[in-house]
């Protein structure tokens, strides 16, 4: 047992070198595997950084232009900026959103380089673009307080016309207009669009309810935001709503106006209040204006349409509907 192990200790001796000695075959074959690994993460990196340097510088680029030109260049072609957004970008704002976005992306294009060329940067100035972005937020966050500011009072203005027809029974409709609406800006649901260099509305809401007299009455309220209730006011009766009574027909118009010229969440809805004993009859064009209209069958308003539609004590009784 003594020979053999001696043996085996004079073998690993001899060939253990030879097998994972620092200039072994084996020791070769790993550290070129080591090395194509290594190279293919390097390449990889690489192309990573170039990447983010295109992709940052482009977006750079995009940012400086949006600070230097107050948006114009980025939303020159879309009017609605003028309508909605017009107060809003400033040279101050613009300069904030800019900074607040621009040094992320400054950012990433230092990555970009360290990942090509091992480019580092001091720690000082590390600290230094980060409170810089910090004064940033805090800015921008104040000119976000600013533009809430101009929707923070509702206020509503109600207007009742009076329907004078001679016939027991009023057909509803609307205006079959082909518009093609470009540029609308929808918000929470609610869409305006400049429409023949005019700022409209599109989206109103019809109800249709008893009446409280014998008359045909149809109540318009307008509903506007403002920086105070007198500014919110103005913008109210700033709304204008235009329809059509044609003997026994009245025709609705699909969109409102907004004579003020500046959006402030803008909405108006329509209600008709129809005479105990009269008919009203609802064309499919009122599709997109019938809003959650009570009836005594509990129908939706889509099956309403076409129908004719007798106000009773109890509500709207279809006299149509088998």
């Amino acid at each position: 047992m003594n020979i053999i192990e001696n043996k085996i200790l004079d073998s690993e001796k001899k060939y253990l070198p030879d097998l994972f000695g620092a200039n072994s075959f084996f020791r070769k074959i790993v550290d070129f595997c080591i090395r194509v690994i290594t190279g293919i993460f390097k390449f990889a990196g690489s192309c990573f950084g170039i990447f983010c340097i295109l992709f940052g510088g482009i977006l750079l680029f995009l940012i400086f232009s949006f600070a230097f030109s107050g948006a114009e260049i980025l939303f020159q072609n879309h009017p609605m900026i003028e309508y909605v957004f017009s107060d809003f970008f400033n040279n101050k704002s613009t300069t904030w959103l800019s900074l607040f976005i621009g040094i992320p992306i400054v950012a990433v294009i230092l990555f970009g380089l360290r990942l090509v060329n091992n480019t580092r940067i001091h720690m000082n100035y590390k600290i230094g673009i980060f409170v810089l972005w910090l004064i940033s937020l805090f800015f921008l966050g104040s000119s976000v307080k600013d533009i809430s500011k101009e929707f923070q009072e509702e206020a509503k203005n109600t207007i009742i016309e009076n329907i004078i027809t001679e016939s027991d029974t009023l057909y509803l409709s609307m205006n079959d207009v082909d518009r093609v609406f470009d540029n609308v800006f929808d918000a929470k649901g609610f869409k305006v669009t400049p429409f023949e260099d005019n700022l409209i509305g599109i989206g109103m809401e019809l109800e249709v309810v008893k009446s409280k007299n014998d008359n045909f009455n149809l109540i318009k309220e307008a509903t506007a935001r403002g920086k105070n209730k007198h500014l919110a006011k103005e913008m109210t009766e700033g709304i204008g709503f235009e329809f059509t009574l044609e003997d026994d027909n009245l025709i609705f118009d699909d969109f409102f106006t907004i004579s003020t010229q500046k959006w402030r969440m803008q909405e108006l809805d329509l209600t008709l209040e129809v005479p105990v004993g009269m008919v009203v009859f609802l064309d499919p064009s009122l599709e997109d204006l019938l809003y959650d209209i009570k009836n005594v069958h509990n129908m939706w308003d889509y099956d309403m349409l076409g129908h004719y539609w007798k106000m009773e004590k109890e509500g709207l009784s279809c006299i149509s509907c088998q």
